[in-house]
């Protein structure tokens, strides 16, 4: 007896078990064995919901996440921030702005605190359907959604903000003034940032620009306590802006230097 109940399948086994259906899309097996767990008396924890969550909406089964989210309000464990992140990430995919907003106010009605993965998802979902206004309107009703529940906005969320003005093509100047905003408000710009603004300097022919914010991005990232690092992305970028301007000795001076 003590042999059997030392080898008797935990909630760990099960998840393993339904994580192998899911990614196959087995509806049938993932329900035969959630049934399955739940008589050997174990409770489905938000791990194993999720699991089949992420699973599904990577395969882009709306109906299938739909099922499960429905799930998880009838159990003891409702859907999450992390839950919701998954399924706004799927909806941003998906190029379904609308469908995302949706999902976005029914996670806030339900009581959950939003976070950067949430907000950071919700705004792709209109930069991916190229809706530049609604990015931005989506951005605004966040910042003040998040001063009202005291959550802080994450240089993150700012940098997808700032992605959506380079996609849509917004003027430098614009960009730029963004970007000193940031440094303003006390934001450390990453190397994402940098690469966003670089690459807006070189959208716009400006290559002295584009220069002289590496070379800051340089000279910051020798103070280890900005933790910025320099890879070869943002000199890739510059590469490409003198290309475009068919000045190919400069592009290959930057090859050199990477």
């Amino acid at each position: 007896p003590r042999a059997r109940d030392r080898y008797t399948p935990n909630i760990a086994h099960y998840t393993n078990i339904i994580q192998a259906y899911s990614r196959c899309g087995d509806h049938t097996g993932i329900n035969t064995w959630l049934e399955k767990m739940v008589q050997a008396g174990i409770t489905p924890d938000e791990h194993v919901y999720n699991v089949i969550l992420q699973c599904f909406a990577r395969r882009g089964e709306v109906s299938s996440v739909a099922a499960i989210l429905d799930q998880m309000r009838a159990s003891k464990n409702p859907p999450t921030s992390r839950t919701y992140a998954t399924v706004l990430a799927m909806l941003a995919q998906r190029k379904d702005p609308a469908g995302a907003e949706a999902i976005y106010k029914r996670a806030v009605g339900e009581g959950v605190v939003p976070t950067s993965a949430m907000v950071n998802a919700l705004m792709n979902a209109h930069i991916e359907a190229a809706s530049w206004a609604g990015v931005v309107t989506a951005f605004n009703y966040l910042k003040s959604v998040a001063r009202g529940r005291g959550v802080g906005i994450t240089l993150s969320t700012y940098n997808t903000l700032l992605k959506a003005y380079v996609l849509a093509c917004a003027p430098f100047q614009t960009v730029f003034g963004f970007f000193a905003k940031l440094k303003e408000m006390g934001m450390r710009p990453d190397k994402y940032t940098y690469a966003l603004v670089i690459q807006s300097a070189c959208d716009a022919g400006d290559m002295g620009a584009a220069k002289e914010l590496f070379e800051e991005m340089e000279v910051r990232a020798k103070d280890w306590t900005t933790r910025l690092r320099v890879d070869d992305y943002a000199l890739t970028i510059i590469m490409g802006g003198f290309l475009r301007l068919g000045q190919k000795a400069r592009a290959k001076a930057v090859y050199d230097d990477m």
